[in-house]
Parts: C-alpha cells; sequence; structure tokens
C-alpha cells in the first residue's frame, strides 16, 4: 500500500508569533494528529525569512508530489520550478 505524500505548512511558535515548518505530511489523515513524514524547511511570514532544503524538495517535486498553494507560492519566490 502506498500512502500519497503532499506539501503543507505546519504551524509552530508562540501565540501571535507564528512560524511555519514545510512538512511532508499523507493527504488522508485524521484531522488532530500530525503524522510529519520529513521536515524541509520552515519560514517566518513577520519577517518574510526562510530556510528550505532544495535537495529534498527537489526530489520531492521529481515525484509529482502534491504542494499546497500557500508553499507552491513561496517556492515559486525562492526560484523553484513548479
Amino acid at each position: 500500500m502506498t500512502r500519497s505524500l503532499s506539501i503543507k505548512f505546519c504551524r509552530f511558535g508562540k501565540k501571535r508569533n507564528p512560524l511555519y515548518r514545510l512538512g511532508v505530511l499523507p493527504i488522508y489523515r485524521h484531522p488532530g494528529k500530525k503524522f510529519v513524514t520529513e521536515f524541509l524547511g520552515w519560514y517566518n511570514p513577520k519577517t518574510k525569512e526562510s530556510s528550505l532544503n532544495k535537495e529534498k524538495i527537489e526530489a520531492y517535486l521529481s515525484n509529482n508530489i502534491t504542494l499546497s498553494d500557500s508553499v507552491k507560492s513561496l517556492l515559486k519566490k525562492n526560484n523553484f520550478n513548479v
């Protein structure tokens, strides 16, 4: 059985000070549980800083993994071929 995966934002940080990690998650999962396969980087929306692991992201993109809309726009800003 193969699981279909997607890259989504996972929120971390404090109240009113968000920090998001890019996580590889199964598409179909229980809403309350976070089964993160791997973290690929982070994004701070207040300062617009981000740190992304390009090799791992490109490896997942070559396997036709699905992306959320917000992750897709972040990757386009960082010059990925999405």
